[in-house]
């Protein structure tokens, strides 16, 4: 009977600590994402962010996905997650919507900055028109 209640206690010992780890705070979540795109892992901060906003439904997860992909130069990445972000946020407030847009110009703007410009093809002279040689008589 003692050996099952020290076997108890040690089983429970184990489990509980491995559950509140796994199950991190919402505010740890978010704190774990902003380091990690700020340090320069945009994939996993945007993971991170996609965990949240499943779990809480809350677009301001997405706008952070933006800016994640921002901050990382992911011009692209970034405009889609801002215009999902006012697809969602259909109800948002005028300055919310024109922040976006505001993000959504930057980014299309930096995004064809740093597009390769690609050369103009080369300007090639039409071929010679044919000498005709005529013999002489």
């Amino acid at each position: 009977m003692r050996h099952l209640a020290l076997i108890t206690a040690i089983g429970l010992a184990l489990v509980v600590p491995a559950r509140s780890q796994g199950a991190s705070s919402p505010r740890a979540r978010e704190k774990a994402a902003k380091k990690a795109c700020a340090a320069g892992d945009y994939r996993k901060g945007v993971e991170i962010l996609a965990e949240l906003y499943v779990d809480t439904d809350n677009v301001t997860h997405i706008y952070n996905q933006g800016r994640c992909y921002e901050q990382n130069h992911q011009w692209v990445s970034a405009i889609d997650r801002f215009r999902e972000y006012l697809r969602k946020n259909s109800k948002g407030t005028a300055a919310e919507r024109s922040d976006a847009e505001k993000h959504i110009a930057d980014c299309e703007a930096l995004h064809e900055q740093e597009e390769p410009k690609l050369a103009p093809p080369p300007v090639t002279a039409p071929p010679p028109a044919p000498v005709m040689v005529v013999p002489s008589e």
